[in-house]
């Protein structure tokens, strides 16, 4: 035993081996959307570099588990189910996002499922870089991307260059600049934040110093990004936009960050404790020893028992078990006669012949069918759309950020009110959109989802109602919109529009399918 494991230890470490791997086979899909995250030049390009420095600092770490004492824990499985549930129902409609926040979940609970709570502190800064470059952070984008906005117009005026902003949009007398979503500085955001956790943790910067420290290292990710699109907009201005950290201002972001990071170690430099040699961590050692059991010095390695070996397997069966229900709800045939109501409904309006200018389109991905339909009514022109898809996928679904009810380089949103009322005793609900263009035209447009078998105005109800259609067989998911023929408006063409709108809703309700 002093050499050599024995057979129940060995079984014991065969197992721990193969967690790792079938979780990522149950969960290849969300680890793909990563690993192409990581792979592009986006905020998270440095995610294989975090990531196999959080495997390095996993290995260092490997003595402090040769004897742990695994015990069972069911508060860790109800963090497994919580996880893998809502990765779930997010799989099952689409919600990347929601997916991958799930992850995070699923491992914590499956390792302190495994090696108990105490042994997630071994873990956790592993953990925590594997969570910063997740791409889950997005939703700072556009707070970063207003700030960086604000104080570029800001500096431009200090320094008396006559610009015009709108929005995101400037305008400067050497040319025009946009601060869009990829300037926001999110990438030398979240790789601050990374250097700033591995940084205290290897220099022991402990409670407020710690603090201050991340602190400073978010602070110069940010400044570095204003200095970025700062000197970018006054050099294209006074060289009119030909210089080449204009064309190639990724590059010159990151020279930018780079010299940032000078301030960066010169402060940790100062702040590290000159006693403690960088990189030694004795509090490594302490925490171990509460994993390790003391009374058996002479025996390496732990040997467990058919319970402790039966936990891991327990704890990984709780992780893949909805991976294995989502492939076969996946794979579950839809029956529902989608083309009935579409013929319902048209059977309901005379349709126009002859020819119009038809000045309205959508946009929508990955659709089934699309079809527009010229209609007559009270004597007037009108149209009317239904765009339908019997199985969603990943970009190629419903409820998507790049779909739209109309062209948006021909008609600008100018108003938005949602309408609910009751016809015959049923719930009546639609969106009006008020369009214009650049040739002042205008135009009223409704529309509406029918998701599930129900329906809705708002998009996130929608992605509800789809896991209810999922679940019950029904994935059958529409957008009807109905429209004016001509882009005048007319008070009584919005009356009109209603009454369609009306019509229609009432025999998508009354539709049974047989």
């Amino acid at each position: 035993m002093s050499n050599h494991l024995s057979s129940k230890a060995q079984r014991w470490h065969l197992i721990l081996l193969c967690i790792p791997l079938v979780l990522c086979i149950a969960y290849a899909q969300s680890l793909s959307e990563i690993f192409e995250e990581w792979t592009g030049n986006g905020p998270y390009s440095h995610g294989f570099l975090a990531f196999a420095i959080a495997l390095w600092i996993t290995w260092k770490k490997k003595t402090a588990f040769h004897k742990i004492q695994s015990t069972f824990n069911w508060y860790a499985l109800l963090i497994i189910l919580s996880g893998g549930l809502a990765w779930s129902m997010a799989n099952l409609v689409n919600v990347q996002l929601i997916q991958l926040m799930s992850l995070p979940a699923i491992i914590f609970g499956t390792i302190v499922a495994i090696f108990g709570w105490q042994s997630f502190r071994e873990l956790s800064i592993p953990f925590i870089a594997f969570v910063l470059v997740l791409p889950i952070w997005n939703f700072l984008q556009v707070p970063l991307q207003i700030i960086s906005a604000q104080v570029t117009y800001q500096g431009l005026r200090l320094i008396n260059i006559p610009t015009l902003k709108e929005g995101f949009h400037f305008t400067v007398p050497g040319g025009q600049f946009i601060v869009e979503p990829a300037c926001s500085g999110l990438g030398f955001f979240l790789t601050s934040c990374l250097l700033a956790i591995l940084f205290i943790y290897f220099n022991q910067l402990r409670g407020v110093k710690g603090l201050g420290f991340f602190l400073f290292a978010i602070a110069l990710a940010i400044v570095s990004n204003w200095i970025r699109i700062l000197t970018i907009m006054i050099v294209g201005n006074y060289t009119q936009m030909d210089h080449i950290i204009v064309q190639d201002h990724l590059t010159f972001g990151w020279v930018i960050y780079c010299l940032m990071l000078i301030p960066f170690f010169l402060v940790g430099q100062y702040l590290t404790d000159p006693l403690t040699p960088g990189g030694a961590n004795p509090g490594d050692q302490k925490a171990s020893d509460h994993l390790i059991d003391n009374t058996t010095p002479d025996t390496p390695y732990y040997s467990p028992s058919r319970r402790t070996i039966a936990t891991p397997l327990l704890a990984l069966g709780f992780a893949v078990i909805f991976p294995c229900v989502n492939f076969v709800l996946a794979n579950y045939s839809n029956n529902y006669p989608a083309d009935l109501l579409e013929e319902r409904i048209a059977d309901k309006f005379k349709p126009v012949l002859q020819q119009h200018n038809l000045n309205w389109k959508t946009h929508y991905v990955g659709t089934h069918s699309q079809t527009i339909k010229r209609i007559q009514y009270n004597n007037k022109a009108f149209l009317y759309t239904v765009v339908r898809y019997d199985k969603q996928a990943q970009g190629s679904e419903l409820i998507f950020y790049d779909n739209s009810i109309y062209a948006r380089d021909k008609w600008h949103l100018s108003s938005q009110q949602q309408v609910k009322n009751t016809l015959d005793g049923n719930p009546i609900s639609y969106t009006l959109l008020h369009l214009t263009n650049s040739m002042e035209q205008s135009r009223k447009l409704l529309f509406w989802y029918y998701i599930g078998g129900r329906i809705t105005t708002n998009r996130y109800e929608a992605k509800v109602l789809e896991l209810l259609g999922i679940l019950s067989g029904n994935r059958a998911a529409y957008v009807f919109a109905v429209t004016t023929d001509s882009p005048i408006n007319r008070a009584a063409d919005l009356t009109d529009l209603e009454q369609i709108a009306n019509t229609m809703q009432q025999q998508i309700v009354q539709f049974n399918p047989p």
